[in-house]
C-alpha cells in the first residue's frame, strides 16, 4: 500500500497525466473564452450568421457553447503533448530515461 503522494505518483503515473491535461486545458480554455467573448459579443454572433441562429438564442447559451469549443480543442492539444512528452519506455523500465549529464 503507497504511503505517501510520491509512491501514487509513481504507481498511476497515467492518471495523474490525464488530469493534468484536463485541468491545464480546462484553465486555457477559461481564458480563451474569456478573451474571446470580451471582443465578441454571442448576440451579435447570432444576429450575423444565419445558420447560428438557432444556436445562440440566449446568450448563456453562446457562452457555453463557445467555452466546451475552446475546451475541447485546448484538451486535444494538452493531450497530444502528455502523449509525445512520455514517449517509448525500453522494456524493463517503469520510467523515462535518466538524463545524461
Amino acid at each position: 500500500m503507497p504511503t505517501s503522494t510520491e509512491d501514487k505518483n509513481v504507481r498511476h503515473p497515467l492518471g495523474r497525466d490525464i488530469g493534468v491535461a484536463v485541468w491545464s486545458s480546462f484553465l486555457a480554455a477559461a481564458l480563451a473564452t474569456m478573451c474571446f467573448f470580451a471582443t465578441f459579443d454571442p448576440n451579435a454572433l447570432h444576429d450575423d450568421a444565419e445558420i447560428l441562429r438557432g444556436a445562440f438564442s440566449p446568450r448563456m447559451t453562446g457562452y457555453t457553447l463557445g467555452f466546451f469549443f475552446f475546451w475541447f480543442f485546448t484538451l486535444l492539444a494538452a493531450g497530444l503533448t502528455v502523449y509525445l512528452l512520455r514517449g517509448r519506455v525500453p522494456p524493463g523500465r517503469s520510467g523515462p530515461p535518466a538524463d545524461s549529464r
